[in-house]
């Protein structure tokens, strides 16, 4: 049985915990049913094995995020927490720039890429397997070159401080952000 990676915050309360998965997407709320959820993820490419399930977000947020997961570690983790998890991923987080950038989050061999527009609109949220820095150097290239982003800055936090360190080789803008 494969365990369930994230990290565990609040208080006595309702407890969040940030999901790591692969097969995670955004959803704006407006297309959001959790009835299809299971679907969508399969429109995507990561359609759920027979051991696995999907967990989303809160539904009432402006893009949820649907996760698949194991379903046994999602059993597990119930029945040591008291009352219903709110879940979360990585790709709801949203650095305060007010410019167009991209942005990075590694957790072990996953990176989490954010790519804003001028309006500030989210044109691209990935989760993409790179077990090395020169893995998200390729994807940061393609995205870059295919979407036509040299101007924008890349924003990585200490996670991916081995990977902003490489990036900078190539790019103009990188910053290590708290």
């Amino acid at each position: 049985m494969e365990s369930l990676s994230g990290r565990i915050s609040g208080g006595k309360g309702k407890k969040t915990i940030e999901v790591i998965s692969a097969k995670t997407i955004l959803v704006p709320r407006e297309l959001f049913d959790p009835q299809s959820a299971d679907y969508l993820l399969e429109l995507s490419g990561m359609a759920l094995s027979g051991s696995e399930t999907v967990i989303y977000s809160d539904p009432k947020s402006q893009a949820i995020a649907l996760m698949g997961v194991e379903e046994n570690a999602i059993r597990q983790l119930e029945k040591t927490l008291p009352g219903a998890p709110v879940w979360s991923s990585p790709l709801l987080h949203t650095p305060t720039v007010s410019t167009p950038a991209i942005w990075l989050f590694r957790y072990e061999e996953l990176v989490y890429l954010k790519i804003w527009g001028p309006d500030r609109a989210l044109r691209l949220a990935e989760v993409l397997p790179a077990p090395t820095p020169e893995d998200t150097l390729f994807y940061i290239t393609e995205f870059v070159r295919d979407m036509n982003l040299s101007d924008y800055p890349i924003l990585t936090g200490k996670s991916a401080a081995d990977d902003a360190h490489l990036l900078k080789k190539y790019f103009k803008r990188v910053t290590l952000c708290e």
